[in-house]
């Protein structure tokens, strides 16, 4: 006889059988045990600040994974096997929070030795990387336990190393590309600044390019700076060659605005500048398009032949090889990240997602417990994970399609 097993019978089958499905009852606790395995190991997904994953994110419906209380959350929330990591900016002092990527939970918890500031925070060698704001020092931690394994003062070389021009602490996040982290240190000297190129697992320093720069991008084998403020005559990018040294004569694109953060593609760099317009620069360093935006769009996103521009409270997308506007809608929240098609943007006490290729608004997630707007987001591992600046990290997972009665 054949027997009909109901949609309640089915779900009572499969919370007592599987644990997939089971329920965290407090704050911070997990949707499931079932790892988050995916990587987002740095701001802007790659050293590129391509701000895209081949991983998905939810799309069409959603149900939170987790929330978890923090004294602060003043990064986007790193991840890399099954760990989250997100660094709280506090005035007794910074530290560095892992989390269980799949639940939520404290993993560990870190006191670092000196002030950070926000971003400043990197996953690569089996370590967390951060660096100092006052200091010129890095500092790495074991990613598995939270011990510190190394630090290194930029402006105490050995013999043998690359010369150093260095002058003070970090402001902006380490990038992380062919087995290096790279730090940018900062300086009011034109002669006291670096890109320094570090081993994540010893701390040795391997290479460095003496530069003054506002932003940086890697991609193979250059690296592109950006520099402008009301102070200077020119403004705009640079191209270096990674392991070339000093280059007095590196190419120059000058933008009449000031540059925000490039973005690497395969045949052209993008960046937006304060004069309201996304430049797209040729492998000749020469202008390829330039194309209006309504407002200045710092960080940009590259994903499936479009540039997404989050532009004042719009989200803009551009052909990328001509600079033809494909589409346009409000979004708030700060820089756009990409996930299987879906371009994700932060919005009060949630974020949205649209379709890359049409701009279609194909989700919407809102949790008043968020209490304010969403400040970055990542996505690994099917999940997407954001933090609040109340200090709040939190996940969101696409729901499990349950079948009908059969």
């Amino acid at each position: 006889m054949t027997r009909e097993v109901s949609r309640r019978g089915l779900l009572r089958a499969l919370a007592g059988g599987s644990a997939i499905l089971t329920a965290g009852a407090g704050v911070g606790a997990g949707w499931g045990p079932t790892p988050i395995r995916g990587r987002w190991r740095q701001h802007g997904r790659d050293a590129a600040n391509t701000g895209r994953t081949d991983d998905r994110g939810p799309q069409y419906n959603q149900r939170t994974r987790w929330r978890t209380e923090l004294p602060t959350a003043d990064s986007a929330v790193l991840v890399d096997q099954n760990t989250a990591y997100v660094l709280e900016v506090e005035n007794r002092g910074s530290q560095v929070c892992a989390l269980w990527a799949s639940t939520g939970t404290t993993r560990w918890r870190a006191a670092l030795p000196g002030p950070v500031v926000s971003n400043v925070l990197a996953v690569a060698g089996g370590h967390v990387l951060t660096a100092e704001v006052i200091e010129p020092r890095v500092v790495a931690l074991d990613a598995e336990t939270g011990e510190q394994v190394w630090t290194r003062r930029l402006d105490e070389t050995g013999g043998g190393e690359p010369e150093l021009q260095v002058s003070g602490g970090f402001r902006t996040a380490p990038r992380v590309h062919g087995g290096r982290v790279y730090v940018k240190t900062r300086s009011v000297d034109d002669d006291l600044a670096s890109v320094v190129g570090i081993d994540p697992e010893t701390g040795e320093v391997e290479t460095s390019i003496p530069m003054q720069a506002s932003h940086v991008a890697i991609g193979s084998g250059s690296l592109v700076s950006a520099r402008g403020s009301a102070a200077l005559d020119t403004t705009g990018l640079r191209r270096f060659d990674l392991d070339a040294g000093p280059q007095s004569g590196a190419p120059l694109y000058e933008t009449a605005g000031r540059p925000g953060r490039p973005t690497i593609g395969e045949d052209l760099v993008f960046v937006g500048t304060s004069e309201n317009q996304v430049h797209a620069v040729d492998e000749n360093w020469e202008r390829a398009w330039t194309a209006e935006t309504t407002d200045w769009a710092v960080s940009l996103a590259l994903a499936d032949g479009v540039v997404l521009a989050k532009s004042g409270e719009s989200l803009l997308a551009f052909d990328a090889a001509t600079g033809e506007r494909r589409w346009e809608t409000a979004a708030g929240g700060p820089r756009p990240v990409v996930a299987s098609g879906v371009v994700y943007v932060g919005r009060e006490n949630g974020f949205d997602g649209y379709a890359v290729d049409t701009g279609e608004r194909v989700i919407t997630y809102r949790n008043p417990l968020l209490q304010g707007q969403v400040s970055h987001l990542s996505v690994a591992g099917g999940a997407l994970l954001g933090t609040a600046p109340r200090g709040l990290a939190f996940a969101v997972q696409e729901k499990i399609p349950l079948p009908g009665p059969f």
